[in-house]
């Protein structure tokens, strides 16, 4: 079976299908393997909700998650506060929090929290890191 089925034609409601691999630089389009039918839109198009504030609430279940994930995630939600109530934040710290920064992964991050001892807590859309001071402004650019 070298087809891999992507989805259902909306003209004939047949197999919509990619080969399963390519030698190619550019993707394949996807094609109704009744109808011939190509995608007009190469992506779909996802029904999406808002992110709860703060938690990862997107991802794992905590019952999937290794201990470390576990640790990260406790971690992630008690520094939920823009930092801890002992600590006065400097200048530079209150400058990053809050603002939206480009990966080096190229995915574009919030910065929500800041803990002295842990670092900068990031979070996206779809996961949420924790990052050393010395990321900012250097892996993580910031973002207007």
């Amino acid at each position: 079976m070298n087809q891999v089925e992507v989805g259902c034609c909306s003209i004939c409601g047949g197999r919509v299908t990619l080969p399963h691999a390519w030698c190619g630089v550019t993707q394949p389009i996807p094609t109704c393997d009744q109808c011939f039918a190509t995608a007009t839109n190469r992506r779909p198009v996802m029904p999406m909700e808002q992110r709860a504030q703060g938690a990862a609430a997107v991802g794992k279940p905590t019952s999937q998650m290794t201990a470390y994930e576990r640790e990260m995630r406790a971690a992630h939600d008690a520094a939920v506060k823009p930092w801890p109530e002992s600590y006065e934040p400097t200048e530079w710290v209150r400058s990053v929090v809050g603002r939206k920064w480009r990966g080096f992964d190229e995915i574009v991050y919030t910065c929500t929290a800041y803990d002295p001892r842990q670092g900068f807590w990031m979070d996206s859309a779809t996961r949420c890191t924790n990052v050393s001071e010395r990321a900012i402004g250097r892996t993580f650019r910031a973002q207007n």
